[in-house]
């Protein structure tokens, strides 16, 4: 309250004293007397509290809705998650929905909502979160990062946290159709060698879980756009792996809550102790009220990675996702060799159980684990790699060299050539030439590896085929929507286009039906009226 409340409150209370005590005839003169509004002091008189001591009459939230904010707040500043007012101002709107019974629009809180929160509650603090430098990130301190694993293995302790128990969730970017380089092997060291890029970049993303003995969680791949289309099921996709949309083909607050369902309903299935623990990063700028409470009331617990340690701390980042990328630029170089250069969403669909199937393989889940210091416990893993970047100087570009051939013939022109000074030696067969022999063997040795060249392409030919072939299987397959943005799984997408083809079939078969029925009943007429 001002200092200008507080005085005439001040003057206010010794007006109702000296009223009280009869040392005025009238309220009104009392009023006149301590300089306060008439009416202000008889509603004093009348009972009413003053604006200081009694509840706001505009409060948006019931004192126990706002006791639920205040538990929010704090236990998220524990794990090092400190919410915005956004942030609260969505966990108020999510209280409000949830409590609204009326058939009337459901009630919000405005834009100032917070800020008079935290007038109301001086025990919180509104302080500016600045980003870490980039020269920042990779300079954390053996300090801080041993007060990371001491409160994660006495979480674990506390807790009894099993191993099998222990989770680690965040989501990896794909850019569908952009590859990156790769070795090759070649005759000159220094010409430059292009592999054509695919022309779409797309992105989308895959939600991942594994636990500490190796295990994993179906994913959610969130694909940039608003429709899941049927044909995003027409591959060899795991039944139980979810498809998403969003706009941007990352996470959002909605799908991180479904994503959170979806994890605690399989991770159920091999749970061991009481309650599970969650390491996690990418998803915390998405930690709102509903992700913290559903996780709350269904006994997992929350536990966050220090800032900017992912490369260090997190098993996903650490083991998992770098070679996820390498199989899926792999699968794009093989595309691109095959001609398609046209890798899109279907494409990446249609080898996505592949390139993680060779990923999330037991031992690498368990070796990611491992070598972030968690499971088996060991901090110095992690502790002994913080030391400073060694600069590296960049190898000096040799100069060009022109490529040097080799005599052995190679190509249709050395063969013929070789073959034409076979063709003149073995004209004067008569002559003694030392050489004969010589070229005889060259040939040879030069059509036999002509037929292994051949071999080879006849491969690659094939391989572009099948590519081709496939490809173009895709291409035709439907446009049709399966479900309209949200989450569904792929064996849903699969049933829904099952069900329409079924459809399309039943109308197919009542339209030849009544058809042929017209045509009977008009022959009938015909020989009727020909009889």
């Amino acid at each position: 309250m001002s200092e200008a409340y507080d005085d005439s409150e001040l003057r206010l209370l010794e007006a109702i004293e000296a009223f009280h005590n009869g040392e005025f005839p009238t309220a009104a003169a009392t009023a006149r007397f301590y300089e306060i509004e008439p009416r202000r002091l008889q509603r004093r008189l009348n009972g009413q509290a003053s604006k200081s001591t009694r509840n706001p009459s505009n409060k948006a939230l019931n004192e126990e809705q706002e006791q639920a904010i205040r538990e929010y707040i704090e236990q998220l500043d524990s794990i090092d998650m400190s919410p915005t007012q956004k942030m609260l101002r969505g966990a108020a709107d999510y209280l409000l929905a949830q409590a609204h019974t009326e058939a009337s629009d459901t009630p919000t809180v405005s834009e100032k909502w917070a800020k008079r929160f935290l007038e109301r509650n001086p025990q919180y603090f509104k302080r500016k979160q600045k980003p870490l430098a980039a020269v920042q990130k990779n300079s954390h301190s053996v300090e801080s990062l041993s007060a990371y694993f001491e409160a994660y293995r006495a979480v674990k302790m506390e807790l009894g946290i099993a191993d099998q128990d222990t989770w680690n969730m965040d989501e990896t970017g794909f850019r569908i159709g952009c590859g990156k380089a790769h070795w090759v092997i070649t005759t000159d060291p220094n010409r430059s060698l292009l592999l054509v890029d695919p022309d779409n970049w797309d992105y989308l993303s895959s939600c991942e879980t594994i636990n500490g003995v190796g295990g994993d969680i179906p994913p959610m791949i969130i694909i940039a756009g608003i429709n899941i289309l049927e044909k995003w099921g027409h591959n060899d996709l795991a039944e139980d792996i979810l498809l998403a949309t969003s706009e941007s083909g990352y996470s959002n607050d909605i799908l991180a809550l479904e994503w959170l369902r979806h994890s605690d309903f399989h991770s159920r299935k091999t749970q061991i102790g009481a309650k599970r623990l969650l390491i996690m990063d990418g998803f915390g700028s998405h930690m709102t009220y509903e992700f913290w409470l559903y996780a709350k009331n269904n006994d997992i617990v929350l536990f966050r990675l220090p800032a900017h340690s992912t490369h260090l701390t997190q098993p996903l980042d650490v083991g998992l996702f770098q070679p996820f990328k390498h199989y899926h630029t792999e699968a794009i170089d093989s595309a691109v060799r095959a001609g398609n250069v046209e890798f899109d969403k279907l494409d990446f669909l249609a080898v996505f159980q592949k390139i993680r199937a060779q990923t999330f393989m037991e031992s690498t889940i368990r070796s990611a684990w491992k070598n972030t210091g968690l499971i088996p416990y060991n901090p110095q893993v992690v502790l002994s790699k913080i030391a400073a970047i060694q600069n590296s100087t960049r190898p000096v570009t040799p100069p060009y060299q022109p490529p040097v051939f080799a005599r052995t013939p190679r190509t249709a022109k050395e063969v013929i050539a070789y073959g034409k000074k076979l063709q003149s030696t073995m004209r004067n067969l008569n002559i003694v030439d030392e050489g004969f022999q010589l070229h005889v063997d060259r040939f040879i040795k030069g059509s036999i590896t002509s037929a292994h060249t051949r071999q080879l392409s006849e491969c690659d030919l094939m391989a572009t085929h099948q590519e081709a072939i496939s490809k173009a299987i895709r291409k035709k397959l439907s446009g049709n929507v399966a479900q309209k943005g949200g989450v569904i799984s792929v064996k849903d997408v699969r049933q829904k286009a099952y069900q329409r083809q079924e459809t399309e079939v039943q109308k197919a078969e009542k339209i030849l039906w009544r058809a042929q029925g017209k045509e009977e009943r008009r022959q009938i007429f015909i020989d009727r009226t020909t009889a």
